[in-house]
């Protein structure tokens, strides 16, 4: 194991494991405390807790399994040293892609081995320990900016520690991993659903991303069959049946979306992308691109509806035409931004004196 790759997996997650004891009574206190005042679940762990709750016991949050873990922690790093806990560690964590272990996740990433990784790709890795699914930025590109702030943490760490010259740092730029290796089960619509249902589990809190991934569980969802294979159907017939493979600009459709039933607010059908072995990122819930002019229908119909009028006084309505000739800035609630619509839409900058007015952007 690389020195680089141990130096960021401890920058990242524990800074000072060689000089402390196995259990931080402190951290675990506040981390209780955060935990019971809402302020955020916290393990509170040191890493030779986590490689005892990894490869010892399970992930389940009880007091019974948490006084074990803290006497089988004492226990280790009285007969084990510090180096063997660490790379036991590191053979054990959860690194997301269904990849356990360091040398696995160096693979599923990077597609190499873990020695022949550099630093930078290494701090991404440990970057990836905080949590595996979220910092993955091909799954979910939305979360990127985090991904990167959390990289930037551990280097700068690493730094501070002596482990990295601040010259070497200032050279580096952010190694992003490769496309991700769908199983062929997962092809189709199943793997967007399947992504889906993981995400809501672990990011509401309600099972933790590791001890899903060990499966075991009986999932159930409002997904409707019938209404799933008629959403992917229609996909099918109405947009991608259409594009050619002789226009440039087809290449980059993407098509997404979510069927809900009204009455009960429940999400009957799905559809992520063409097949999620082809295309990882599940176009349906993936939050990194704006709705721009897709909610322009919405904002007229509400300017008809409730009687908006244009800058002129005019009364807004289905014949209403804006082509951006007076280069109006838009206005927004910092001020003006400086951006005019330079295309001919079916909208206009409006005012209404409606109780409800419709808000423009």
């Amino acid at each position: 194991m690389p020195k680089r790759i141990q130096h960021a997996v401890l920058a990242a997650e524990d800074r000072d494991f060689y000089a402390e004891s196995a259990i931080d009574p402190q951290a675990m206190l506040r981390a209780a405390w955060n935990t019971a005042t809402g302020k955020g679940k916290q393990s509170g762990s040191t890493i030779t807790q986590q490689y005892v709750k990894n490869y010892y016991l399970d992930q389940e949050q009880t007091v019974t399994r948490k006084a074990k873990e803290f006497f089988i922690a004492i226990k280790l790093d009285r007969e084990v040293s510090k180096d063997k806990i660490l790379e036991g560690y590191l053979n054990t964590s959860y690194f997301g892609r269904n990849a356990y272990g360091i040398q696995a996740a160096a693979q599923a990433y990077y597609g190499k081995d873990i020695g022949e990784l550099n630093t930078a790709q290494g701090a991404y890795l440990a970057t990836l320990l905080n949590a595996p699914s979220s910092y993955d930025i091909v799954a979910h590109p939305q979360n990127k900016g985090r991904a990167v702030a959390r990289w930037n943490y551990v280097l700068d760490g690493m730094v501070k520690k002596h482990w990295l010259s601040a010259a070497e740092r200032q050279k580096m730029t952010f190694p992003g991993p490769s496309e991700a290796k769908a199983a062929s089960g997962m092809s189709g619509q199943r793997g967007y659903l399947v992504e889906a249902v993981e995400d809501y589990l672990t990011s509401n809190g309600i099972i933790d991303e590791q001890t899903l991934a060990r499966g075991g569980y009986r999932i159930t969802t409002t997904i409707d069959k019938d209404k799933q294979d008629a959403f992917t159907e229609a996909v099918r017939d109405r947009l991608m049946s259409k594009l050619s493979k002789d226009r440039k600009v087809d290449a980059y459709v993407r098509a997404g979306g979510a069927s809900i039933d009204p009455k009960t607010g429940k999400v009957v059908a799905l559809y992520g992308g063409i097949d999620y072995t082809k295309q990882f990122v599940n176009n349906a819930t993936r939050r990194d691109y704006q709705v721009g002019s897709t909610f322009k229908p919405f904002v007229f119909t509400s300017a008809v509806r409730y009687g908006a009028t244009t800058q002129d006084g005019q009364t807004i309505t289905a014949d209403t035409l804006y082509n951006g000739d007076n280069k109006r800035e838009v206005i927004g609630s910092d001020g003006p931004t400086g951006y005019a619509p330079p295309t001919r839409t079916t909208w206009t900058t409006a005012t209404s004196t409606s109780p409800r007015p419709p808000t423009t952007r």
